[in-house]
């Protein structure tokens, strides 16, 4: 039986983008932006479309979409968690942060969850130095990360139950935070991955059991 003929892609959104930007080269990173927010990546012929109504060559638009690390060729998940692994982050346990990420989520740093829900990535630095490690989930920003606060923010903007920010230990603009009512226990089953190993302490940034 031959395979069923993929679904043409809806470009219904590109149109609204387009309309808001000089049809000429300047306009095309805010164009991908756009873009890539509507359908969390860059598709092929959403980028072939854009090269045509610009007037910028195919080439010019692969190479900018290629160079931004921001841009996706690839579906990205509709939630997002970035684990900053600048010097600073990295020597305060950052890379104890995308293992436990990489074992709830069963996947590696970079690739998506199957069900689309979910897109786990490193970056070289986010610029936060002093709340390191920090991690960003959807825009937040969870400073001193620990694997209990990463979990915590990802069940909030994954939908389970709402949560203030001070209560994970969230800010939305990288400001410090105190990480106020951390002393809840967090849920043992979480809906963006496996539950957690009972026999497994979870680390904090130092390589310390965490204790919140």
């Amino acid at each position: 039986m031959s395979a069923l003929p993929a679904t043409p892609l809806d470009l219904a959104p590109l149109e609204p983008i387009l309309a808001r930007y000089p049809a000429d080269r300047r306009s095309l990173v805010m164009v991908l932006q756009d873009v890539q927010a509507a359908w969390h990546y860059l598709p092929r012929e959403v980028l072939n479309r854009v090269a045509e109504r610009l007037a910028v060559p195919r080439s010019h638009v692969y190479h900018v979409a290629t160079f931004y690390k921001h841009f996706s060729l690839t579906p990205r998940g509709a939630h997002t968690c970035t684990v900053c692994m600048g010097t600073a982050c990295h020597v305060r346990g950052a890379g104890l942060l995308v293992e436990h990420l990489e074992r709830r989520t069963g996947m590696k740093a970079g690739d998506t969850t199957p069900d689309g829900r979910l897109t786990v990535e490193t970056v070289n630095c986010v610029g936060a130095c002093a709340l390191g490690p920090v991690v960003i989930v959807d825009g937040q920003y969870v400073g001193s990360a620990t694997a209990r606060k990463v979990d915590r923010a990802l069940e909030a903007c994954m939908g389970h139950a709402e949560r203030k920010p001070e209560d994970s230990g969230i800010t939305s603009n990288g400001g410090d935070s105190l990480g106020a009512g951390t002393d809840r226990q967090a849920s043992s089953v979480v809906a963006w991955g496996r539950p957690p190993d009972p026999q497994t302490p979870t680390a904090s940034g130092d390589g310390k059991e965490d204790t919140e």
